[in-house]
């Protein structure tokens, strides 16, 4: 038998409210060469009643005698799956009509590239468009991103199918955020592209694991990011660096101005590494664009708590380029400096001080473009 050119793989437990849009998206792809693999993770609801429903040839329908959980489940999926391409998708999200068309034509056109996205709409329950996730990444970008956070959506991405199972599949002693662990180990050896286009329609609701389960997904992702960062550096990583990291100004207010000054001497040690770890499919001239402008902003940011002297020392230590860049960072610090006095002042005093918070905000604007 002929294998499909894609495998989309869903897996489902009690998802009787959404599943049925979710399904009619795939079968009214433009692109019609696929199975859709979709494992029933044990549900009880009427999941099994709607999957009955269909009898589209195309669909496969696999079940757990129990709930295995999503992770287990994916890796289930990978194994039987027959095509060389696999699409994920998940039981609440809808796909657009072009989605598989336009990945697919992407991958067969670019096959160094391993792993590609989308950009993606945001629904609520009622699916209505609540929001956009549409950031222009580049390939460079994701890597770097990918190091410190998830800039990816499960539900948008399409993979070759041997590069997932021949580097481990799915981390199944990661019950939530699995995704985010494989996209990171993925990056170390392949290129990540994300198509500047929404394919896909993510849904927000407070019943999806991604609210249920926020606290457990930061933690995984925490662990991730601070097992990759000790690993480049061979140094134990606090956890008040990876908030720093993570862009949490909470804990400016915790870290003390040699913790600050550590943690960017650490993040500069942490930037080279990931230039030197980047696979050699990227170009790694922007890469060091990428993470110098980084750089620029945690020094920026730590500078509310650093002495100007110390601010001034982290330019000329760390940022590299000519002394001209570095003269204009070092501008852009001091009327960061200048913004946190005036509103710092304004709170006091119970004052707008709105004409001279609007003059520091426009030389800010000037500075940065000065700086691009």
């Amino acid at each position: 038998m002929k294998s499909p050119k894609i495998t989309i793989l869903m897996s489902v437990y009690n998802g009787e409210k959404y599943l049925r849009e979710a399904i009619d998206s795939i079968l009214n792809q433009t692109f019609k060469d696929f199975e859709f693999l979709i494992i029933n993770d044990g549900s009880t609801d009427r999941t099994v009643e709607i999957l009955r429903s269909y009898h589209d040839s195309r669909i496969k329908i696999i079940t757990n005698e129990k709930n295995m959980g999503l992770t287990k489940s994916l890796n289930k999926g990978l194994k039987i799956a027959r095509s060389e391409y696999v699409a994920r998708m998940d039981a609440d999200d809808i796909s657009y009509s072009r989605r598989l068309e336009v990945q697919y034509e992407y991958m067969k056109k670019n096959p160094d590239v391993g792993i590609v996205g989308s950009w993606n709409d945001v629904i609520d329950d009622k699916g209505n468009t609540i929001d956009y996730r549409k950031h222009s990444l580049s390939s460079e970008d994701i890597y770097y991103i990918l190091n410190f956070r998830n800039c990816l959506t499960h539900s948008s991405i399409l993979f070759r199918r041997d590069l997932i199972i021949n580097n481990g599949g799915y981390n199944e002693n990661i019950s939530v955020a699995s995704d985010y662990e494989l996209w990171n180990r993925i990056s170390k050896i392949a290129k990540i592209y994300q198509i500047p286009k929404s394919l896909v329609k993510w849904r927000r609701t407070k019943k999806s694991i991604t609210s249920k389960k926020r606290s457990s997904q930061i933690e995984t992702v925490n662990s991730v990011v601070r097992n990759n960062l000790e690993r480049l550096t061979h140094e134990k990583i606090d956890k008040k660096v990876i908030c720093f990291i993570h862009g949490n100004l909470h804990y400016l207010s915790i870290l003390t101005e040699d913790e600050l000054l550590h943690s960017i001497k650490l993040i500069n040690k942490i930037n080279e590494s990931i230039i030197n770890d980047a696979p050699s499919s990227l170009n790694k001239d922007n890469i060091r664009k990428v993470v110098g402008n980084k750089l620029i902003d945690y020094i920026c940011i730590s500078s509310f708590k650093v002495s100007m002297l110390n601010s001034a020392r982290c330019v000329y230590r760390y940022i590299k380029g000519n002394i001209r860049l570095k003269i204009k960072i070092i501008i852009l610090i001091i009327f960061k400096k200048l913004e946190y006095f005036v509103s710092s002042q304004a709170r006091m005093r119970h004052v707008a001080h709105k004409y001279s918070y609007r003059f520091i905000r426009k030389i800010q604007v000037m500075l940065k473009n000065l700086l691009r």
